[in-house]
C-alpha cells in the first residue's frame, strides 16, 4: 500500500475556508503546523520518504510500488 500525503506544513485548506465563510477572518490558524509525516511513519514501523518537489514523486511512488510492504510519501502542495 503506498499512501502519499500532500501537505501545505500548515492548515492552509482550513485558513482558506475560514477566510471565504467568514469575510477574511480567520482563527488560530497560523499557529498550527503539521506533523512529520515522515517520522510519524517510521514511529510505526513503515517505510516513509518525503519528495522536495513533486516531479520527484512519480519516481518516489514507482519504488514504492517495488518495496514489500506499505510506504507513506510526503510531498508539498
Amino acid at each position: 500500500m503506498v499512501v502519499v500525503v500532500f501537505s501545505d506544513n500548515a492548515y492552509g485548506t482550513i485558513k482558506v475556508d475560514q477566510a471565504h465563510r467568514y469575510l477574511g477572518r480567520s482563527t488560530r490558524i497560523n499557529d498550527l503546523t503539521s506533523p512529520d509525516f515522515v517520522r510519524y511513519g517510521e514511529a510505526f514501523g513503515v517505510r516513509a520518504r518525503r519528495v522536495r518537489e513533486l516531479s520527484a514523486l512519480p519516481d518516489e511512488v514507482a519504488a514504492a510500488l517495488g518495496h514489500d510492504g506499505p510506504t507513506i510519501i510526503e510531498a508539498p502542495c
